[in-house]
């Protein structure tokens, strides 16, 4: 009977253990989900609110993480009346590290873009931007171009990321 006793009595006392570790994993989870949120909404925070159009030429966009959140980015600049900077972006990894990573590419790009005309210089001033602060084990993927409605051209420059794809009156070119 003694025995019985003192197994029940550590059995009831792993049990609160048990209980405690898992109210705590439950509350650090849910810490976790609350940073994933605002790290996703400071993430939706740096797309475009409104995408700036040209005249006879449609522009859409579309973008959806792989997670709540990663280092997807995108972007549609005006330039002028007549031209709009179009640029994609995809950081290695996944997660909060490649969303401040990606807010890095846009802070970068967005100090760039807006006075040059060469999509293979804004390139290179992004590259040089984000190599003074990138980890040695990440990567960004970047394509940036300018599309002119005045010559109905676009003009690009792609820095590993897959080559664009130009859908036009149902015919696809690479």
């Amino acid at each position: 009977m003694l025995f019985r006793s003192k197994t029940r009595a550590r059995l009831e006392r792993r049990n609160v253990e048990l209980q405690r570790m898992v109210q705590s994993g439950a509350a650090r989870l849910e810490i976790h989900e609350q940073e994933l949120r605002r790290a996703s909404e400071i993430q939706h925070s740096l797309l475009p609110k409104e995408i700036p159009q040209l005249p006879g030429i449609a522009i859409a966009t579309a973008w959806r993480p792989a997670r709540a959140v990663g280092g997807d980015y995108f972007d549609v600049l005006r330039l002028d009346g007549n031209r709009v900077a179009l640029c994609i972006a995809d950081v290695s990894g996944k997660g909060v590290p490649a969303a401040l990573l990606m807010a890095n590419v846009q802070a970068s790009l967005r100090a760039s873009v807006r006075d040059l005309d060469s999509p293979a210089r804004v390139c290179s001033i992004v590259n040089g931007m984000l190599c003074e602060s990138i980890a040695a084990n990440k990567f960004v993927t970047f394509v940036c171009g300018v599309l002119d409605a005045n010559t109905r051209t676009f003009r690009y420059c792609n820095a590993g990321h897959p080559y664009p794809i130009l859908v036009s009156a149902g015919a696809t070119y690479t």
